[in-house]
């Protein structure tokens, strides 16, 4: 098992009885685009990233560039096993929101395999 995180710290892992902890660096300005902040209760809140986030991160940090739309379609469906029902719950606004921070050539092809 592994846990990926995203800080605008440095590139570390940590290998534990429980599992891998992957902390991988992003852009500050880019860090926050994305996450949420949820309450676990009445004294405590966390930092969460929106699916929509986390996808995006997911590509940059395990793919980095995707040269065209059928590596994307690969990497979406075969690498990462996600089914083509809960892309399409994905918010196309959030992605092209997120875009803005990154920058990234990946982000436009994923807004088109989604529209």
């Amino acid at each position: 098992e592994e846990i990926t995180s995203i800080t605008f710290k440095r590139k570390q892992m940590f290998n534990t009885p429980i599992g891998r902890f992957s902390y991988f660096h992003r852009h500050h300005l880019a860090y926050p685009a994305g996450v949420i902040q949820r309450q676990a209760s009445d004294y405590q809140n966390y930092l969460i990233a929106t699916p929509e986030k986390a996808l995006i991160d997911l590509l940059v940090i395990r793919r980095g560039r995707v040269l065209n739309m059928r590596e994307l379609e690969q990497i979406l469906y075969e690498d990462f096993r996600i089914e083509e029902e809960d892309l399409r719950k994905l918010s196309i606004q959030e992605i092209k929101k997120i875009n803005e921070s990154y920058q990234q050539s990946t982000i436009p092809r994923l807004i088109t395999t989604l529209s």
